[in-house]
């Protein structure tokens, strides 16, 4: 169901993939999108669990870190616009959006440069990767320059 874009999966599918009855998710959930909106919660505490696991073992490299975000983001961010073009205000998301930042910002910390560059660089990371995932179709530019921008960012 992860390929499948958020408008486009149902809570009959949501259940059949569970091995539940339809009634289950209902019970639990109310909606459909009070369901995604628990799905996003939950991405982004996995994902900030996850960065906090890999940054305290040293287990990751920039190229890593990049990839790892590119994947949790691709989904996270489908996700969030489905959720605020169906009128969730976007506010709902910052605490999630905010465990992402923190672990991101955290491995450039660690690095040993200061809080604000590493606040500074964790922004840049993340509107790099967003800009990769929502509006590279749109800027015409290929993939390969799109790396390279990345490349000089993390060269500095």
């Amino acid at each position: 169901m992860c390929s499948q874009s958020p408008a486009d999966v149902t809570l009959a599918d949501i259940a059949c993939r569970a091995e539940l009855g339809p009634y289950y998710i209902y019970r639990f959930f109310g909606t459909r999108l009070d369901l995604l909106i628990e799905v996003s919660d939950l991405l982004a505490a996995q994902a900030g669990k996850s960065l906090q696991h890999k940054i305290s073992d040293n287990d990751l490299d920039f190229a890593q870190l990049l990839e790892f975000c590119r994947s949790v983001c691709f989904h996270r961010i489908q996700l969030l616009q489905h959720l605020t073009a169906q009128g969730v205000p976007a506010a709902r998301f910052q605490k999630g959006n905010r465990l992402i930042f923190t672990g991101i910002s955290q491995f450039f910390k660690n690095s040993g440069i200061s809080t604000a560059r590493a606040l500074s660089n964790g922004a840049i990371t993340l509107a790099l990767v967003h800009a990769e995932i929502s509006l590279l179709p749109t800027f015409d530019l290929e993939k390969e320059e799109l790396n390279d921008l990345i490349s000089l960012f993390a060269a500095m």
